[in-house]
């Protein structure tokens, strides 16, 4: 189907049902971001990026979307995290639903199943799988932002050597490959239990701690300390 045969087809959804602004709002951002994809289906659109463009709050976007599928107009899988947002389909009505429209009166039967929003898992080799994630600029750059916010600081250096050192803990523990999603997952996971280990680590280095003459903390008043 063309941009304009998808435009023609939510017109005649139109014809049958009350359509919000919020839905013909969304349907058009949607074609739009399907076009700027190529028309390659599934593609994915973080929840953040539509509300920010069109204005609209996370619970108008989520009844919105779930409108349109009602209607047979597009299907999606919610996104789980910023890392792997929701994938979005436009839909050919004449290929998923068979429909009536008899005044305010409509008979439909609309099936899915998900089956054209399974994107393929990318497996790789565990040292390949290594050179994909250090690759991967644009993914490495949202964690460093992520754990800026969390005031933890993070450096592409470091980080490229941490996925290092975590591709030699999958190896040790025997896995061969892994699904590229998955991986990152993972690493995510990984990343946030050791920084959490390395904070304690160094909260308790500075209990007992001997203070040398040299030290000028030695000659402080010990008032309040516990």
């Amino acid at each position: 189907m063309t941009y304009i045969d998808y435009l023609n087809q939510f017109w005649k959804q139109a014809e049958c049902y009350d359509m919000l602004t919020s839905e013909i709002a969304l349907y058009a951002f949607l074609l739009n971001e399907c076009n700027c994809n190529f028309w390659r289906m599934p593609f994915e659109c973080s929840s953040c990026k539509i509300c920010k463009t069109l204005r609209m709050s996370k619970q108008t976007l989520v009844d919105a979307r779930q409108r349109l599928l009602d209607k047979g107009l597009i299907d999606f899988i919610p996104g789980v995290s910023r890392y792997v947002p929701s994938r979005y389909v436009l839909l050919d009505l004449t290929g998923h639903l068979t429909l009536t429209c008899a005044g305010n009166s409509i008979s439909r039967n609309y099936k899915t199943n998900h089956s054209h929003l399974r994107v393929p898992e990318k497996v790789f080799q565990i040292d390949e799988l290594m050179k994909v994630m250090q690759a991967d600029l644009e993914w490495q750059n949202n964690i460093i932002m992520f754990f800026s916010e969390e005031k933890k600081s993070l450096t592409p250096e470091l980080l490229s050597a941490l996925i290092s050192k975590f591709i030699r803990y999958l190896k040790v523990t025997s896995v061969k490959e892994k699904d590229i999603q998955d991986a990152k997952t993972h690493f995510v996971h990984w990343l946030k239990k050791n920084m959490s280990k390395e904070k304690r680590r160094k909260s308790r280095k500075d209990v007992g701690l001997i203070l040398e003459d040299s030290d000028t903390d030695k000659y402080k008043s010990i008032n309040g300390w516990k």
